[in-house]
């Protein structure tokens, strides 16, 4: 059985709108922490975080084993194996155009 307050019947007023709900409420979308201690857009899908980390550890370190990244990056960020061979397409492609 759903029960409903008169007020929520009625639509939301100015005084309990969302915007009202927020306020005060710090300002930008919501965010948390990764594994590496920086922090992610709570709503980012795996695989672009995955590719930003891939990138960030290839711009720390040109010669890293990217073999190793893209697996890394697959537990790290728990990949579907489709992603992981997405990683691997985008690596490949990256590399060719170098």
């Amino acid at each position: 059985m759903i029960v409903f307050v008169k007020s929520q019947l009625a639509g939301p007023s100015p005084a309990n709108s969302r915007a009202a709900y927020n306020r005060g409420r710090g300002a930008g979308p919501p965010v948390r922490p990764t594994a590496e201690g920086s922090v992610a857009m709570a709503g980012e899908a795996p695989i672009k975080q995955a590719v930003t980390w891939i990138d960030d550890s290839l711009r720390d370190e040109p010669g890293a084993d990217r073999l190793r990244l893209v697996d890394e990056a697959a537990r790290r960020f728990d990949l579907s194996p489709l992603d992981t061979e997405f990683l691997l397409r985008h690596l490949a492609e990256r590399g060719r155009q170098a």
